[in-house]
This record gives C-alpha cells, structure tokens and sequence, in this order.
C-alpha cells in the first residue's frame, strides 16, 4: 500500500465526512501514523496495512473532533452529539490500538520472537565423550569469607 493507496482508501471510508476534510490533512493524518506505529511505506503486510490505516482515520476523526469544538454552542445539540461520538471513536480506536501492541510486540517493538525467552542460565558443567566432569572452573572467583 503506498501513499495514495491509503488516501483514497481513507476518503472512501470517511464516505461523505471527507468533505470536510482537506487534502493536507490527509497527508498529516498519514504522517502521525506512520511516526505512531514506527512503520513507513509502502507496506505489503496486512496487518501494518490494517493499523496504519486505522490509526490514520483515527488522527482524521481527531481533526474533525477538534474543529467540532471550536463551532460547539449549548443550543446546537445535533452537533454536540456528533462532538461527543468523534471523541468515542477517538477512544475506541486508542484501546483497539493498545490492544493490537500488546498482543503483537514483534510487529511494533521490532523484537523477534525469540527475544521474549531470554536467555538459558545453566549450572556450567561439562562433560567428556565418557560422561567424566571436565568443567573448568578457573574464572571463577569464590569468596570464602
């Protein structure tokens, strides 16, 4: 998914919200997800494509959200729903967010499965084809006090 692929996706999901919504914004919106999630693109991985997306629609709705409460006035109650239902989706969208990062730190965190376990701590002792104990001992110090 490159650029314009997630632009175009993004106004076809924010249906008729995207007239109010400027170009520039849509490039910023993009922007912040990128620099959240540590992902750039293009990416080919379904499951960046699914979070980049989303976290892009959500600094979207953010925006919305935001110009919502400079036009908001107590006797406009149509649109203090909708200012209420932005900050729901906004909500939403962060939990959904934290979720998919706990549940997959390798994609977020850049760590490798593997790295989860550690490393294994053994008792040092080695032994030869005939199972005698050869462990050396020598760098280690002992305290005898």
């Amino acid at each position: 998914m490159t650029l314009d692929d997630l632009t175009i996706l993004l106004t076809e999901e924010l249906k008729n919200l995207s007239s109010y919504v400027e170009d520039e914004d849509y490039e910023n919106a993009i922007s912040e997800a990128q620099q959240e999630t540590g992902w750039t693109l293009p990416v080919t991985d379904n499951f960046r494509m699914l979070w980049l997306k989303r976290r892009a629609k959500r600094h979207l709705i953010y925006m919305l959200y935001t110009e919502a409460a400079s036009k908001f006035r107590v006797d406009q109650i149509s649109l203090g729903d909708r200012f209420k239902h932005y900050g729901e989706i906004i909500n939403l969208e962060d939990k959904a967010f934290e979720k998919a990062m706990e549940d997959r730190p390798d994609l977020f965190c850049g760590i490798s499965a593997t790295a989860y376990f550690g490393q294994q701590v053994g008792t040092r002792h080695t032994y030869d084809e005939l199972g005698r104990d050869i462990t050396d001992y020598s760098d280690v110090e002992i305290d005898e006090t």
